[in-house]
């Protein structure tokens, strides 16, 4: 098994659990360079696991605040931000 800054690497690939983690804390691979049991090589993967990668970093950043998943379309608070007219 062979490490790079303590983190996993299969030939030239991170490995990875589902959600984007690596062995080490704090560190998340997400695309092309990242190997796990199933996956598939598809642009569609990759925008999966940055979303999961993004909901782990901000449960990393702030551990004590609820994670509201909101989605652009439909949330009257996210277009207020955006500038978006109802």
């Amino acid at each position: 098994m062979k490490k790079l800054l303590g983190i996993i690497v299969l030939g030239l690939l991170f490995s990875v659990k589902a959600y984007a983690g690596v062995n080490e804390p704090g560190f998340t691979s997400i695309g092309d360079i990242c190997s796990y049991p199933g996956k598939l090589k598809l642009i569609l993967s990759g925008f999966h696991e940055g979303a999961l990668a993004a909901r782990a970093c901000f449960k990393l950043a702030r551990p004590n605040e609820k994670y509201r998943f909101e989605f652009t379309t439909t949330s009257s608070n996210l277009k207020s931000r955006l500038g978006v007219k109802e």
